[in-house]
């Protein structure tokens, strides 16, 4: 069973509501509760009767061709769901299946750093969550800035050729958001249980004026339209691999990977230490992922819990 009725719908031909129902594994109960949904994030399906049609379907995210790019990561489980309310929160309470991969194409309360509202609208990005399970000893506290990193390249090879890294977590190109990334964690045993989630912009869209950051999407920077399928297999193959590197030991050359995308380095910078604004110049990295400033002639470390970043331009 295909349970996203988007996908079932994407080829624009007319369904019943009862086909819709046989074809997706959702009852008919439960049928009309997911299309009212779909209507609040601003899918518009037209309806004749019993009789329902897509208009205008996106390149809608498909797990089995995701997996048949994946052929050589084994163990890989992926869903994909029209819409949900977080990817990390659904795949959190989900019990953090080692290796699965949820991706959503709506999400109604997105997070980012700090929950703060991460914009998720329908269609147009890639909003996808992997649950991984590393042995506490090789728990770092950098794993996202080597995620960062990876990410880096993956829109690298999609065309972005200036994207680079702010520290710690969040995805740039032309001085604008692309992306970013938000892992979070829990102790079961030995084991550290992670769900690494990934926001990336995709397809050309309308942002909010009044965003802290000016964002910027894929085909924004590149000029062209990528189909969003290829994107999620370049993106759990890096991260896969990142995760492979980080458990045999080598983390130190993903974070000398991160440290070349690193946008801030050198450059002046703003802190906010809860609420005080402090500035100075941004030196980098140490080995455990904290940042790095020259403040008064002084460098200072501090954490991502700690503050948030402003580079001065």
């Amino acid at each position: 069973m295909n349970n996203s009725i988007l996908l079932t719908l994407a080829s624009g031909k007319p369904l019943s509501l009862r086909d819709l129902a046989h074809k997706t594994g959702i009852s008919s109960d439960l049928l009309g509760e997911h299309l009212q949904q779909l209507s609040n994030a601003g899918i518009i399906i037209k309806r004749d009767q019993d009789v329902i049609y897509w208009i205008n379907p996106f390149d809608c995210l498909d797990s089995n061709r995701i997996l048949n790019g994946l052929s050589n990561y084994k163990g890989l489980c992926v869903t994909v769901a029209d819409t949900l309310s977080s990817t990390n929160t659904v795949l959190a309470e989900s019990g953090l299946v080692d290796k699965a991969i949820l991706l959503c194409e709506h999400q109604s309360a997105g997070r980012g750093r700090h929950q703060r509202q991460w914009l998720s609208p329908i269609g147009k990005n890639l909003y996808l969550s992997f649950g991984w399970d590393l042995k506490m000893d090789l728990l770092h506290p950098a794993i996202s800035l080597c995620i960062g990193a990876a990410m880096v390249s993956v829109l690298q090879k999609n065309g972005v050729k200036n994207a680079g890294m702010k520290w710690p977590n969040d995805l740039y190109a032309s001085q604008r958001k692309i992306g970013g990334i938000l892992i979070e964690s829990k102790t079961d045993g030995s084991l550290a249980k992670l769900v690494i989630g990934v926001g990336i912009n995709v397809h050309a869209q309308e942002f909010p004026d009044d965003l802290p950051v000016a964002a910027t999407t894929i085909e924004k920077e590149t000029g062209s339209t990528i189909n969003r399928n290829n994107l999620v297999i370049d993106v759990i193959a890096a991260i896969y691999e990142t995760m492979k590197t980080i458990e045999s030991g080598h983390i130190k050359q993903l974070l000398d990977d991160w440290s070349n995308h690193d946008l801030s380095y050198n450059q002046a910078v703003d802190i906010d230490v809860q609420g005080r604004v402090r500035s100075g110049v941004a030196r980098g990295i140490d080995a455990t992922g904290n940042l790095q400033v020259e403040i008064d002639n002084k460098v200072e470390v501090f954490n991502s819990a700690e503050i948030s970043l402003r580079i001065v331009k």
